[in-house]
């Protein structure tokens, strides 16, 4: 599973794969130092960016695709078929539904 280390002002995140809470720190201990002891961190959750994606029905992990009206994380595929479903949004407001995040800020 996957665990999302931030700053209380939340300006710097980053993600850690570990198979629990302890091994989440110890591993975000080892490779980013001290620093990640005055950090909060949590399992990152379904439709959370690099988390599971939102749709109920799909488990894919890895959400990179931001929808603008469900403010939610999907995976490509759930991604592509809502943007197939929505051609509409496209023309009013300019960008498919979903789009690809290339970093944790939108």
């Amino acid at each position: 599973m996957k665990w999302k280390f931030e700053t209380e002002k939340k300006d710097y995140s980053f993600i850690i794969e570990a198979d629990d809470h302890e091994s989440a720190f110890d591993v975000a201990y080892d490779t980013y130092g001290p620093q990640v002891e005055n950090m909060m961190y949590h399992k990152v959750k379904k439709g959370e960016l690099h988390g599971e994606c939102n749709r109920t029905a799909c488990n894919s992990q890895n959400a990179m695709f931001y929808n603008h009206s469900t403010r939610m994380h999907y995976c490509s595929s759930c991604a592509y078929e809502i943007n197939r479903w929505t051609p509409d949004f496209k023309k009013e407001k300019g960008h498919e539904l979903c789009v690809l995040v290339k970093s944790d800020s939108l």
